[in-house]
């Protein structure tokens, strides 16, 4: 545990540790990079600065507080157990999230160099905080698992394409994309809105459903929208 402020004074350069335990940073951590490996828990209590990479491998993880990357630094988080992500991520390069763990999002994900992505290979999300952001600049966005949550979802790509599988939560809102490739069934409480995406792939035997107890809202498509996939 590190109970004090990390690099505060001089950061530090780049920091790896290796750990059969848990690893807790109670206050902020300033440095070049992180490289962190633990068979227990990783907790971040304090923000996180780094001008270059966040590398955690974990059971558990608990985010609560920001972590932010710059200097083209990268995220990656690779979780077996559950990954709780109570603050925001915010970072120059890739956000990618590449073990088996589910994830609980209550803080928004936000790439800001110009094409870097944010993927989520496998792991399941639950929403459980309302008003989350995806968000890239001209990156894509690909969520392999799926995505539920009595909560609300913003997407933001720019001219970066859209990945999704399943999708039940209260609202999704797409503000930009290029392609939106929809891999399986999307439910939402409110309209579904297509008409700020460019082209829409759906995968085979996949519904779309817009209701709110039993009330059917609106889902909208431009004349623009090119429609393609396994009809």
């Amino acid at each position: 545990t590190f109970t004090g402020a990390v690099g505060a004074v001089n950061p530090l350069d780049s920091l790896l540790i290796t750990s059969t335990s848990d690893v807790t940073f109670a206050n902020t951590l300033n440095a070049t990079s992180l490289t962190s490996t633990s068979s227990g828990d990783t907790q971040f209590d304090g923000i996180v600065t780094l001008t270059g990479s966040f590398d955690i491998n974990t059971a558990t993880l608990d985010i609560n507080a920001a972590i932010n990357t710059t200097n083209n630094g990268t995220v990656t988080i690779t979780n077996s157990g559950l990954a709780d992500i109570g603050a925001a991520i915010t970072s120059e390069g890739n956000i990618l999230f590449d073990g088996a763990g589910a994830i609980n999002l209550s803080a928004d994900l936000i790439t800001t160099d110009a094409g870097s992505s944010i993927t989520v290979n496998a792991s399941n999300i639950t929403l459980t905080a309302g008003g989350i952001n995806l968000t890239t600049n001209d990156g894509n966005i690909s969520i392999g698992g799926s995505i539920s949550g009595d909560r609300d979802l913003t997407v933001t790509a720019g001219t970066g394409d859209l990945a999704f599988s399943t999708i039940d939560i209260d609202t999704l809102n797409l503000v930009s994309a290029d392609d939106a490739t929809l891999n399986a069934s999307i439910t939402t409480d409110t309209a579904l809105d297509f008409t700020n995406i460019d082209d829409i792939i759906l995968g085979a035997n996949l519904t779309i459903t817009a209701d709110n107890a039993g009330v059917a809202q609106n889902i909208t498509f431009d004349a623009g929208n090119l429609i393609t996939g396994a009809f």
